[in-house]
């Protein structure tokens, strides 16, 4: 059976149980976007926004985020150090990693896509 979307945030596992996929939601007067970002020397830099409460709620949602990468059956050994080591940046254990969280300004949001191979497209 191919996974459907139950809602935006709630997916069918099986023909009988619905997934979600956005556990401990903030409600919508208490969401904030915040911009978190973890990098290293080279390494590209993982940068998340992420709705929540506070700082460390945002920390929270990435480190569940990583978590989750981390315990797929899909995954390779390279994924899974990579995994490792953001979850121990993200716990204070790593210092050649650093992280940042801020709250974005939502009056003056600007983005760029910058991915490794397009050469900055706007």
């Amino acid at each position: 059976m191919k996974t459907k979307a139950v809602s935006l945030f709630r997916y069918w596992k099986d023909g009988n149980t619905d997934v979600a996929v956005n556990p401990d939601p903030p409600s919508a007067t208490e969401a904030k976007p915040f911009h978190v970002v973890i990098r290293g020397e080279g390494w590209i830099p993982v940068s998340i926004l992420v709705f929540a409460r506070d700082e460390s709620h945002a920390l929270s949602r990435v480190r569940q985020s990583i978590t989750e990468v981390l315990n797929k059956s899909y995954k390779d050994p390279f994924r899974g150090d990579h995994a490792r080591r953001f979850l121990a940046a993200l716990d204070g254990q790593d210092s050649d990693m650093a992280v940042e969280v801020r709250l974005l300004n939502t009056d003056v949001i600007c983005a760029q896509v910058n991915w490794a191979s397009n050469g900055g497209l706007i």
